[in-house]
């Protein structure tokens, strides 16, 4: 009696006890069976220990995932699967398959020599959203290139047309700083025997204030400019010749308003408008007769395209 005792004791010790097999229904097999042909698998091997381990069997994209945790640790041990691999739809064969696949997996996790497995950590809590803070204003433009047709009246007589280029820049947030250089022609002057007409060579400099500092559509500036006018007359007479020349300087001081408005993407209209006087005055005469000047007050306007980047 005591042999036979002891024979069964020695089987009971050689059958593995196996951990709960966790087995997700869209894994199409018996669950049941696999289970016993686990067990079955492992009583024969004889060396691997189950007690300790959670069996959990799932759906993946592509196949299934066995699942292997340790209590103790909580070392977690991941394979995939697929059962449809072999291409039979036997679920006895799939049962059977997936029994052998836990049994290996369960003698690999207690051996310490196993091959490296792929381990799988807790994903970290996502990161806390930061505090709302409102977006900060845009930056203005900081260049603005244009070219503009332009008209200056002198309350004195004298009117000169012409064109001009200008460049303006942000020297802040919220002043401007811009060059002007173009070339006039003066109105024609009748004489008592021929005509006198000029052609000036003109430029300014001036600072202003961005009223809309942050705007890029659309945009109001107020400011001061200083100009020189440099000019070269000429009269001809009755018979077209060519009677004589003369050059002359004038310099005025104006208080300035330009204006831009986006019509194609950075590119725009540029309106700009000054009122001002000279600083040094240019007076026209015949026979002793003032015939026109560059005096008083002047009148200054300019349409143009600019581009701001």
């Amino acid at each position: 009696m005591s042999a036979l005792a002891a024979l069964l004791l020695a089987g009971a010790r050689g059958v593995a006890t196996l951990a709960p097999i966790s087995i997700d229904p869209c894994v199409d097999v018996d669950a049941e069976e696999v289970r016993r042909l686990t067990d079955i698998e492992l009583a024969a091997s004889r060396e691997a220990s189950a007690e300790v381990l959670d069996v959990v069997v799932s759906c993946r994209e592509g196949g299934q995932e066995l699942r292997l945790t340790e209590r103790a640790s909580q070392r977690v041990t991941v394979r995939g699967i697929d059962l449809s691999a072999s291409g039979t739809r036997d679920r006895d064969a799939r049962a059977r398959e997936l029994a052998l696949a836990i049994a290996e997996l369960v003698r690999r996790s207690n051996q310490p020599t196993a091959a490296p497995v792929q381990y799988r950590a807790a994903p970290a809590p996502p990161p806390a959203q930061p505090p709302f803070r409102p977006a900060a204003p845009g930056v203005p433009w900081r260049t603005q290139l244009g070219a503009s047709a332009v008209v200056d009246g002198w309350t004195g007589g004298q009117a000169l047309y012409g064109a001009e280029l200008a460049g303006r820049l942000h020297l802040g947030r919220w002043l401007i700083g811009e060059l002007r250089l173009g070339g006039r022609k003066t109105g024609l002057l009748d004489l008592e025997r021929g005509t006198m007409d000029g052609y000036a060579l003109a430029g300014s400099a001036g600072v202003s204030l961005d009223a809309t500092p942050y705007a890029r559509r659309a945009g109001l500036a107020f400011g001061a400019r200083l100009g020189i006018a440099r000019l070269r007359y000429s009269v001809v007479g009755d018979d077209g010749v060519r009677l004589g020349a003369a050059s002359a300087s004038a310099v005025s001081a104006n208080a300035t308003a330009s204006g831009f408005v986006a019509i194609s993407g950075q590119v725009g209209l540029l309106v700009d408008a000054s009122i001002g006087g000279a600083l040094h005055t240019v007076v026209i005469q015949e026979n002793n007769r003032s015939i026109s000047a560059l005096n008083g007050v002047l009148l200054s306007s300019a349409v143009g395209v600019a581009a701001q980047f």
